[in-house]
């Protein structure tokens, strides 16, 4: 489906590490980090990149981990891609 008001991108962190998606949905913002394994690499780029926004919340999607990991205000849900899918239709 369509929506003209979605807008999908990647980021690049001040130090120069990706973000897969950034999902633009009207005003609001989610972003998405897309890997097989989670390991602290994604964690970290994750918790700069929504300092960097301003962001209270991330995402991270992988094969098969789930969890949520907190650190002060900000928190990131990591969930296996099965989930994820079924939750996205």
């Amino acid at each position: 489906n369509f929506d003209p008001f979605l807008d999908i991108f990647y980021y690049k962190t001040r130090n120069g590490k990706e973000i897969d998606f950034v999902v633009k949905r009207l005003n609001k913002l989610e972003l998405i980090e897309v890997t097989y394994e989670l390991d602290q690499e994604h964690v970290n780029k994750v918790f700069k990149a929504m300092e960097e926004l301003g962001l209270k919340e991330g995402l991270i999607i992988t094969w098969d981990d789930e969890d949520l990991i907190e650190e002060r205000d900000r928190r990131i849900k990591v969930v296996p891609l099965w989930k994820w899918l079924l939750n996205s239709v």
